[in-house]
């Protein structure tokens, strides 16, 4: 701690420096008697410490000639060599470190030490290989390792040495692992288990785990889903979704009224109003429909946007008129059941549309052409070239001719999406025999369902009348049983048909059911023609289209009542197109069929011509056990592969909580990814969805996220969703939410079963129809039209001019003022006639007429602002006497009540012209002497004269040739724009 010697001497010498020159006063001098006193102090402190740093630093102390950054070096260098010998140095260091030996004698001893020290790393590494990790041991590394310790760690090893083998393989795994994870990495998995076998596994999910981190640190969105946000988004979507439909509806009803006659403005007198109007008022004679279309189509087409007519009703009651602007039109024409139209008969409403939708099936029923075929024998054409030439030869229906055009301006769409079966079974045999598997049809949650899928029923003495009445008396009557069994047991909302093969079994069962109504009057309410959808017997050429909950199908024919033989004769089945009839015998029914036979499969031979009685006889196989049916029974077999890893993961955690699952339930496109079973076995609890290839492969999130689970709910599922992002993130949790889901399902399930059957309840009461869904009421349609005229010209208003400054007259006024002057009258009242652009500014100098001096200067203004450009002439040639801004659109104006009208040279063409459009439009058209007088009307002119009716209808003949009016049936109309 004492300071060198060399500082005191240095500070010594100051003092001594300043002894040279005598001190200036006396403080000066009491200063330099203090520095001397210290002087002497230091003297006397070096004086002690003399013999003790002589002691401590030996021959390196020299008094005041001391090199103390040599005795600094050293103390350095004695530290560092304490260093590298820790603990107390032995006396044979000490003795080298006092006096060491030559340089050279202890680098050849270090290269001696690392030689001998690389050898014994070599052999380490040689005998060990590796296999053994030192930094398991006390030591932590092999060149720490104290030479005792080694010994005895080798004796061990020797010891142990035929269990060596195992341990080298798996220090060998362990490295290959390190090598591709990283070290430690067998540390963490011998952390998370002691089974070899949960090795793989858990290194796989490590490797999948740090993909997804990657993944999701690269795409934020990803790596924050949550399951809870992800399905209020859902929802959100679903409700906004729902509610789109509704506005979409409300929207076209919206713009449906809003092409209403306004009733405060729309004169009923004259125009299209004017005749419907009429001939709603009369009790009898009433204008033929026909005419009643020619005379009125605007006023009809806007109180009717939508019409439903048949292709025949077209050509009958709309005439297309001589012109083609004469013809009423339509934004788009719909086809449905275009199977059944002849091509010719669509022409005259695809004529009168500017796009059209043709919906049908090819595999139903074709146009009946019973009689057209006489006319089409006597009138065939040898002709290839001739036939080629006309796109609709040859095609049995539209449908057909434009399936051909597809490509050219026609576009096709196959629609896919079966919605009318809510039980697979329904649709099954159709879609695998007629549609070749394209159709998407969705499970049911019930295995054995009542009430649901296809049911068979053999009548074995059922005998078919062959010779006679062609019926089956007995299947007819069991047919009537399963009516009135349905109708009891079913809710009063659900609907019932019966479909018969032939029109004789059709009659027969109408009339058997008819009877037994007379004895069982509690089911009138179920055959009530109010209803929706009421009670129906049908046959096979009149059945297309319709639909019912329930249908009992009556095959009819089977054993003779003579000979017990089965006859080779079906009826329609039998003839070309067969197989269509029976496609669409069997596929009316939404919840159930009812088959009800007394011919056997085996009773129609496989080598009939026709492919009718043989889909007959494979649809009879069909009946018998719909679940077997195609060597199928996807929908309940446990055995199902799962679609991916991922919903193996889910299935194999619910199994193993106790609870029996299946997977990939259905036997068409769409399947339920997992299905949790009842307790009976009897239906699917709970429907498990997992965002597989199902989900990700929809087309639209509608279709993903909310109409197949509509679909599926109303088939009585119960559909919970596992997303995989949350499964990998904590499969228990998802598993925990899946028992709940499953436990409220099954309370749902319980409470339906103990709640009162629909059926039990009053059958007036339960037949009635359900309320619409909320939001869906139309909107009050426009009150009735005020038969009082109307007047829905503006009004006209006068320029004031009192704000503009002005000299004491015109032919002293600048022309800037005089412009303003212009363009003020012309601003309110263009287009206006030059005449009283004079008056208004002759009435803002106070004058009482108009001299000719007057005139021209004020003509002279007209003209210098038209040349300036601040006005414009109304008219196309540069005589025209009227003016207006530049740009503005010329409207009608009426004159202010208790005012005259103008003269009818005052009102410019333009300005008549735009009167006649609207007048016409608020006419919904009308002949042309109603029209000019309507018009006329409305500009204020109580009595038409020639020269108004001239100068109009000379407008209103202009604008026809510019095309701006259109004849529209017997009278005119606006055109589009």
């Amino acid at each position: 701690a004492r300071p060198p010697l060399r500082a005191l001497l240095d500070a010594a010498g100051d003092v001594l420096a300043r002894l040279r020159e005598p001190p200036d006063d006396f403080h000066a001098l009491a200063r330099l008697a203090g520095d001397m006193a210290r002087l002497d102090a230091i003297e006397r402190e070096d004086a002690d410490a003399a013999s003790a740093l002589a002691r401590d630093f030996g021959d390196r102390f020299a008094g005041a000639d001391t090199d103390w950054p040599a005795i600094a070096a050293a103390i350095e260098w004695t530290r560092r060599a304490l260093e590298l010998a820790p603990g107390r140095p032995s006396e044979r260091l000490a003795a080298h470190l006092a006096d060491p030996d030559a340089r050279e004698e202890y680098d050849a001893r270090a290269a001696d030490l690392r030689a001998a020290t690389s050898a014994f790393a070599e052999t380490i590494a040689s005998a060990l290989g590796g296999d053994f990790d030192a930094g398991r041991t006390e030591w932590g590394t092999w060149s720490a390792a104290p030479f005792a310790d080694l010994r005895r760690w080798a004796a061990d090893l020797a010891e142990h040495a035929p269990s060596a083998s195992g341990w080298t393989e798996y220090r060998a795994a362990v490295r290959d692992l390190e090598g591709e994870l990283g070290a430690g990495a067998a540390d963490r998995i011998r952390e998370a288990t002691e089974a070899a076998a949960d090795a793989p596994g858990i290194v796989r999910r490590r490797i999948f785990r740090a993909w997804l981190d990657l993944v999701h640190a690269a795409n934020p969105a990803l790596g924050g889903f949550s399951a809870t946000d992800h399905e209020r988004i859902r929802e959100e979507f679903r409700e906004h979704d729902l509610a789109q439909n509704r506005s979409a509806q409300a929207r076209v009803r919206e713009r449906c009224f809003a092409r209403y006659p306004d009733r405060f403005a729309t004169a009923t007198g004259a125009g299209q109003i004017s005749v419907l109007r009429g001939e709603l008022s009369k009790k009898r004679r009433q204008m033929p429909v026909r005419r009643l279309f020619r005379r009125a189509p605007l006023i009809l087409q806007a109180l009717k946007p939508v019409m439903l007519m048949s292709p025949l009703a077209v050509s009958q009651y709309l005439s297309a008129g001589e012109l083609a602007s004469e013809a009423i039109s339509f934004d788009a024409v719909i086809f449905d059941e275009a199977s059944q139209i002849f091509p010719e008969d669509a022409v005259p409403a695809l004529a009168r549309a500017k796009q059209a939708i043709v919906a049908g099936d090819r595999k139903q029923l074709p146009p009946s052409g019973f009689f057209r075929r006489t006319r089409d024998d006597d009138g065939a054409d040898d002709d290839e070239d001739e036939e080629d030439a006309d796109a609709l030869a040859g095609r049995e229906s539209i449908l057909d001719a434009l399936v051909g055009m597809a490509g050219d301006g026609v576009a096709e769409q196959y629609l896919s999406m079966h919605y009318r079966s809510r039980h697979e079974d329904l649709i099954r045999y159709s879609n695998r025999y007629f549609y070749d598997d394209r159709l998407l049809t969705f499970p049911a949650a019930g295995r054995e369902t009542d009430g649901l899928g296809v049911r068979g029923v053999f009548v074995p003495d059922g005998r078919y009348d062959a010779g006679a009445s062609r019926t089956n008396r007995v299947e007819a009557e069991r047919v009537a049983d399963e009516v009135f069994r349905l109708m009891r047991e079913r809710p009063a909302r659900e609907s019932v048909g019966v479909v018969a093969l032939s029109r004789a079994q059709a009659d027969l069962i109408e009339q058997l059911v008819e009877h037994r109504r007379l004895t069982e009057r509690d089911l009138d309410a179920r055959f009530a023609e109010e209803r929706s959808e009421r009670f129906f017997v049908k046959n096979l050429e009149n059945v297309q289209g319709d639909e019912r909950d329930h249908i009992v199908l009556s095959v009819g024919y089977g054993p003779t009542a003579s000979t017990g033989a089965t006859p080779r004769r079906f009826g329609p089945i039998n003839a070309e197109g067969g197989e269509r009839r029976l496609n669409v015998a069997v596929s009316r029914a939404r919840r159930s069929m009812t088959v009800v036979h007394s011919l056997r499969a085996s009773d129609i031979g496989e080598d009939s011509r026709n492919p009718g009685p043989r889909l007959l006889r494979r649809y009879l196989d069909y009946v018998r056990d719909p679940a077997t049916a195609f060597g199928a029974r996807a929908a309940a077999h446990p055995d199902a592969d799962p679609e991916s890893p991922f919903e193996e993961a889910v299935r194999r955690g619910l199994e193993e909580r106790g609870h029996r699952v299946a997977s990939q339930v259905g036997v068409s496109g769409y399947r339920i990814d997992l299905a949790i079973e009842s307790e009976d076995g009897a239906a699917f609890d709970l429907g498990v969805e997992c965002d597989g290839a199902t989900y990700h492969g929809a087309p639209a999130a509608r279709d993903r996220d909310r109409l197949r689970q509509e679909v599926l709910e109303g088939l009585g599922w119960r559909i919970h969703r596992v997303w995989s992002a949350s499964w990998v993130r904590d499969a228990g949790a998802q598993l925990d939410a899946i028992e709940r889901a499953l436990a409220e399902a099954r309370a749902e399930r319980r409470l339906a079963a103990d709640a009162p059957s629909e059926a039990s309840r009053d059958g007036e009461d339960a037949a009635a129809e359900p309320p619409p869904p909320p939001g869906l009421d139309p909107p009050a349609p426009p009150p009735p039209l005020a038969r009082e005229p109307a007047a829905f010209f503006d009004e006209y208003a006068e320029a004031s001019l009192a704000d503009i400054r002005v000299g004491p007259e015109p032919g002293f006024e600048t022309y800037a003022t005089l412009e303003a002057l212009v363009r003020r009258v012309a601003g309110f009242e263009g287009p206006v006639h030059i005449d009283l652009v004079v008056e208004r500014i002759r009435d803002r100098y106070g004058l009482p007429k108009a001299g000719s001096r007057v005139r021209e200067r004020i003509e002279a203004g007209v003209k210098e602002a038209i040349r300036s450009g601040a006005v414009a002439r109304d008219g196309l040639f540069a005589e025209a006497r009227f003016v207006r801004l530049p740009g503005g659109d010329a409207v009608p104006r009426r004159p202010p009540s208790g005012a005259s009208a103008r003269r009818i040279e005052h009102v410019a063409d333009s300005e008549i012209a735009a009167g006649l459009l609207l007048t016409v439009q608020r006419l919904f058209g009308a002949e042309r002497d109603e029209l000019i007088a309507e018009t006329a009307r409305q500009f204020g002119y109580g009595r038409t004269g020639s020269a108004i009716r001239q100068r109009i209808g000379r407008v209103a003949d202009s604008l026809l040739r510019e095309g701006r009016l259109r004849p529209s049936g017997d009278g005119l109309a606006a055109s589009e724009a």
